[in-house]
């Protein structure tokens, strides 16, 4: 049996009950920090072509390893080796 098509005005109060929602969520947006395990392929490398960097407010961290470097001149050279 087919659903049946549902009214104008039913469509009409759905789409401005979605619209509602939409327009209370927050305009920031939700950042959760978190550190993803990569998979290790059947090759037994990472998968990808090169080195994983991974950023947050707080940290850097190059193939899982933590960045210490503290200076802008320290971690452009440690990314860079």
């Amino acid at each position: 049996m087919q659903p049946r098509a549902e009214t104008a005005a039913a469509c009409e109060a759905r789409r401005a009950e979605f619209v509602s929602y939409v327009g209370s969520l927050s305009a920031k947006p939700v950042v959760s920090p978190m550190r993803v395990e990569l998979t290790i392929s059947t090759l037994g490398r990472v998968p990808g072509a090169g080195p994983v960097l991974e950023l947050s407010p707080s940290s850097i961290a190059l193939d899982g390893e933590l960045v210490a470097e503290r200076d802008q001149a320290g971690r452009v050279r440690r990314i860079a080796d």
